[in-house]
């Protein structure tokens, strides 16, 4: 049983890597965040958390990021108003997966260097820190752990470069730090 959803869960991901992600259409007065990430994921479930992005200045501004890729790739914010953003920590949640019980609570995780986000009409803001997400079993519990650095300038190029290159690339300017 474990050997087919182990099956399953492969097709799906060389299917899903196959297609083309694309950019979404600009709309004027508006941008997008881009978040890399890097993620390692042994058990054959979805993650079973993900993060929220926010800011102490602003405490409306919540940035949820439920979709974190299968591997190696960037999450898109929705679209954002143009304007300036700070983000200064992130808050792990518990995303439901259908089997999994959850029990933590969310944990506040506060950025030692806080990211202002100065966001203009038509622009991909990389933002300047890479998220990993590992996901384990050990004895029949499931663990994903979250943590963040800087984004070397290798790494932001290579995702500066697949940014641009996408579907719909042509509408935006990737810009970051």
């Amino acid at each position: 049983m474990l050997k087919s959803k182990w099956w399953i869960l492969v097709c799906l991901g060389i299917l899903l890597g196959s297609c083309a992600q694309k950019l979404p259409y600009h709309e004027s007065g508006y941008g997008v965040i881009a978040v890399p990430f890097e993620v390692s994921n042994i058990t054959s479930y979805q993650l079973i958390r993900a993060i929220e992005l926010k800011s102490t200045r602003d405490e409306t501004f919540s940035l949820r990021l439920d979709a974190p890729p299968l591997n190696d790739d960037v999450v898109l914010s929705p679209p954002l108003a143009e304007g300036s953003y700070l983000i200064d920590y992130y808050v792990t949640r518990v995303v439901p997966v259908p089997g999994v019980n959850d029990g933590l609570r969310p944990q506040s995780i506060k950025l030692s260097t806080p990211v202002q986000v100065n966001l203009g009409d038509g622009e991909i803001f990389l933002f300047p820190l890479i998220f990993r997400a590992a996901q384990t079993t050990r004895a029949d519990y499931i663990y994903c752990d979250f943590s963040h650095s800087a984004l070397q300038p290798d790494r932001a190029n290579y995702y500066r470069d697949k940014l641009s290159g996408m579907e719909n690339g042509d509408m935006w300017k990737v810009k970051g730090e």
